[in-house]
Parts: structure tokens; C-alpha cells; sequence
């Protein structure tokens, strides 16, 4: 049996709601993150509400690596660039913003995602407990 080949809208569909699923999370996660119940709440409460965050943050770590994912088998901008017709308008726009989201992301997808959160690097120990990233899209790829 044959594959129907992927196509550009098979690739924006997963894209868009993967990005969908991303907002979910960080719309979450700023809304936990104020602590708008700190006055009511128990020390493990408090820790039980830092470990959600994590939680949630870690979960976008790896979202937004999956974003940058290069195989063959996966929806991803890469890939989805490729399925760009070379008669687009703005294709070399286009490339050049997954090249400056590839760039952007590089330092968390290789440590965080790549050797701590996918695999657990040997010798490496995940013990990041601190809420560290800024994950909220920067304004240069909010604009057209």
C-alpha cells in the first residue's frame, strides 16, 4: 500500500494545533505561576504548585523542540519548509525565520530537551528543580 505523500497543509494543520496546545500550557503556567492563593496555601502545597510548573515548562521544552525535529516521519517547520513550493513568495522569509527559531532554541533543545528531559545523558542528573525559561514567543516572530 502506498503513502499519500505529506503535504504543505497536512504539515500547517499539525502545526497549528500543536502551537494551540503550546498557548494551553503557557497560558496555564502564567496563570499558576502568580500565586494568587499563596496566602492559603501549605509549604507542600506551595511545592506540589513549583512541581506543576516545572512540570508544565518541561512539557514545553520538548513541544518546542518538537517544532525543530528534522526526521523524515514528523510534522515540524524544517519539514514543512520543504513541502514549501519554491514558487512561494516569501519562501526565503520563511527560511530564514525556522533558521532564527532553530538558532533561538538551540541551547534548550540540546541540554534541556536532548540530555536531561528525552534522554538522560550518562553522567547527567536531572535535578532542575528552578523555574529558568522564558518561554514565551519572542516579538520578531510575532511579526510579519
Amino acid at each position: 500500500m502506498l503513502k499519500k505523500p505529506i503535504t504543505l497543509a497536512d504539515h500547517i494543520s499539525a502545526l497549528r494545533n500543536e502551537a494551540l496546545m503550546l498557548l494551553r500550557y503557557y497560558i496555564a503556567f502564567k496563570r499558576i505561576v502568580k500565586f494568587e492563593n499563596f496566602d492559603n496555601i501549605t509549604r507542600t502545597e506551595f511545592v506540589d504548585q513549583l512541581v506543576a510548573l516545572k512540570a508544565i515548562e518541561n512539557d514545553m521544552v520538548v513541544r518546542i523542540s518538537k517544532l525543530d525535529d528534522r526526521r523524515k516521519d514528523v510534522h515540524s517547520l524544517p519539514r514543512a519548509l520543504l513541502a514549501l513550493p519554491s514558487t512561494h513568495p516569501h519562501k526565503l522569509l520563511i527560511k530564514n525565520k525556522v533558521i532564527a527559531f532553530s538558532t533561538l532554541i538551540r541551547g534548550i533543545k540540546t541540554h534541556r530537551r536532548h540530555d536531561q528531559l528525552a534522554h538522560l545523558k550518562l553522567g547527567e542528573v536531572d535535578k532542575e528543580f528552578k523555574l529558568q525559561y522564558d518561554l514565551a514567543p519572542p516579538s520578531a516572530f510575532l511579526s510579519k
